[in-house]
């Protein structure tokens, strides 16, 4: 069921907050191929007046000017010179902060996100920021995007809220070496849909 995009006054909680809260929404993506859609299952903030690990933490670039507003968009770069990473995002304008989208568990469109990940297994498809965004056909080409449009967008998903604080975890985060020490990283108990190691994994209860 292809419900309507979360208004633009959603994007402008605190990160944090909507880090943790995005988890369990609907992100739909349209290309002329076709929709494809997948429930939120992993997130990791990111702020950069105080986190290290964030872009823009002591030089702003601009590579990553998006960062800086308006909420409601989407930021996203390539790392590694070879995988896409989508962030929402966050706070006023004028504010460098995003939640990086890092997995979910496809719901619509499984055949297309197939096709686009040949040979990878149907709980892989949105496993990892890199593979998301091959999955819903995402590159820098997208960066910007409003998230209120109609080619990427994210909803309600009326089967998965409201969540249930028992099933949310969080962790420090992946991948990343500096700010180890923020536990910044939300993420659904029990979900095969979420990446990194088993040992993360199990988390701390959240709240």
């Amino acid at each position: 069921m292809n419900l309507l995009p979360l208004p633009p006054a959603y994007y402008t909680q605190p990160t944090l907050v909507l880090a943790r809260d995005l988890l369990g929404k609907t992100l739909w993506r349209r290309t002329a191929d076709g929709v494809v859609s997948g429930i939120i299952v992993e997130t990791e903030a990111y702020i950069s007046a105080c986190d290290p690990a964030s872009h823009n933490y002591r030089r702003p670039t601009k590579r990553s000017q998006t960062m800086f507003g308006p909420p409601g968009h989407a930021y996203i770069y390539l790392t590694y010179g070879m995988y896409h990473c989508l962030n929402v995002v966050t706070e006023p304008p004028g504010q460098s902060a995003a939640v990086l989208i890092r997995a979910i568990a496809p719901v619509a469109g499984r055949e297309l996100m197939a096709a686009r990940c040949p040979r990878r297994a149907p709980r892989d498809l949105g496993r990892g920021p890199g593979r998301l965004c091959q999955a819903l056909a995402l590159t820098i080409a997208d960066n910007g995007l409003d998230l209120t449009g109609d080619a990427l967008w994210l909803s309600h998903s009326p089967d998965m809220e409201p969540l249930d604080p028992a099933r949310v975890a969080t962790s420090t985060r992946i991948g990343i070496s500096q700010g180890l020490d923020l536990p910044w990283r939300f993420f659904i108990r029990a979900c095969r849909a979420v990446s990194g190691p088993a040992k993360l994994n199990r988390g701390t209860a959240d709240g």
